[in-house]
């Protein structure tokens, strides 16, 4: 399975096949509902690219994930909530420590949408999860903002 979920992953993100995020976002609720309560979740918050290389692969995999969970929710909103100001380099091949000073402020709260986060349930919607570094980067940003709650769902684990 581990290894499916990874080819998966990797046609989504690099052949640029956006639907798979969705299928994919479909059956992590279905994996994850009898666990984590979605009735008491405001907002999914996917982890955002930079924008050069949202423009570079044309959409946001972890978007297109948020979308699947919401299609088996009809409660879920999505809200954009979150900009990443940093170009960040890819952490395929970084420690656990150099991921951490590579989202090191590279996060940072959409002003606009800042009175939606105080107080709420957020779920921030990742597509793989190896260290944690820009999952925690995100909300640590969300956390000052005022969330009351924050977890991370994430499609897989490196």
């Amino acid at each position: 399975m581990r290894d499916q979920i990874h080819r998966l992953i990797h046609a989504l993100k690099y052949q640029k096949h956006p639907s798979i995020g969705r299928n994919i976002g479909c059956e992590l609720f279905t994996r994850i509902q009898n666990v984590l309560d979605f009735s008491t979740i405001d907002y999914l918050i996917p982890v955002p690219l930079h924008k050069k290389r949202e423009h570079e692969r044309g959409f946001n995999q972890s978007h297109f994930i948020a979308l699947g969970l919401q299609s088996r929710y009809k409660n879920l909103k999505i809200l954009d909530a979150v900009h990443r100001v940093k170009y960040t380099y890819s952490q395929v091949a970084l420690n656990s420590d150099e991921r951490r000073q590579n989202v090191s402020d590279a996060f940072s709260l959409n002003r606009r949408k800042q009175n939606c986060i105080a107080g709420a349930s957020i779920a921030i919607i990742d597509d793989v999860l190896t260290t944690g570094a820009t999952s925690l980067a995100c909300a640590s940003v969300l956390k000052n903002a005022g969330a009351e709650r924050v977890v991370i769902i994430t499609a897989a684990f490196a």
